[in-house]
């Protein structure tokens, strides 16, 4: 992810002001782009069907439950795998703009997130997950659109994002050790905004070409796992506040 100054955005409007008077740098620039927000939402959209697939069996089909999520051994191997790509994630970033080395870290992310979350969702009935999904999409699709069209340049709030993620986490543990229903019911809608504020911020650096910070064109994989992530989190907050269990 760069910065740019504030004087200086990328795309210059001033290349425009005469039909014979196109900047070609900026042109290839917002190709590049183009290209670099289509790939993004390629990725995503696998790995949201995926994740899709992973969950439809778990609950339609009884031998994949079965043999996949009633799995003890296999619910601890996605676990770690978990563990693992996040580690990498935050320790080795640059792995994650290397071919095929970054295709194998969110396949194997991919995947064990869609096994977790199909054990997950599991517990619940299935109009409480269409309702959850409901409300995802209506979601996803209206901060997306608002994050895209919007002035207001939601990048500056990174720090204060993390610094709310960093709090939730605290809360989470605790609430593992503290069964107080209420408390769970404000845990859940207090992450839920936050990932709604975290998909606006996350789809500012890659549809924007004039916020402050943006993510590069060889960021592909960690953009497309970012909105994973926030809309698998808004999809389990809500899951969590409506949802009723089997």
């Amino acid at each position: 992810m760069s910065a740019y100054p504030e004087q200086e955005p990328l795309l210059n409007n001033k290349d425009y002001e005469y039909g014979n008077e196109v900047n070609l740098d900026s042109l290839i620039n917002e190709q590049l782009r183009k290209g670099f927000i289509v790939k993004v939402y390629s990725i995503l959209l696998i790995q949201i069907l995926t994740t899709s697939i992973f969950i439809f069996f778990a609950y339609y089909s009884p031998l994949f439950y079965n043999l996949f999520i009633e799995s003890t051994l296999l619910y601890i191997f996605s676990i770690l795998i978990l563990i693992i790509t996040f580690i990498i994630l935050i320790c080795y970033p640059d792995l994650l703009k290397k071919v095929p080395y970054n295709y194998i870290f969110l396949g194997a992310f991919t995947l064990s997130e869609a096994y977790f979350l199909a054990s997950f969702t599991c517990q619940y009935t299935v109009k409480s997950v269409l309702i959850a999904l409901i409300l995802t999409i209506t979601t996803v699709v209206t901060l997306t659109i608002y994050a895209s069209l919007t002035k207001t340049d939601f990048t500056i709030f990174g720090g204060l994002l993390f610094c709310l993620l960093t709090m939730s986490i605290v809360g989470s543990i605790i609430l593992i050790f503290v069964e107080i229903k209420i408390l769970k019911l404000i845990m859940d809608i207090f992450v839920l905004l936050l990932f709604a504020g975290y998909l606006i911020y996350d789809t500012q650096l890659i549809v924007k070409s004039y916020t402050k910070y943006q993510f590069s064109i060889d960021d592909y994989i960690i953009a497309s796992l970012n909105l994973y992530l926030d809309i698998i989190n808004i999809f389990i907050r809500f899951l969590g506040i409506f949802g009723e269990h089997k």
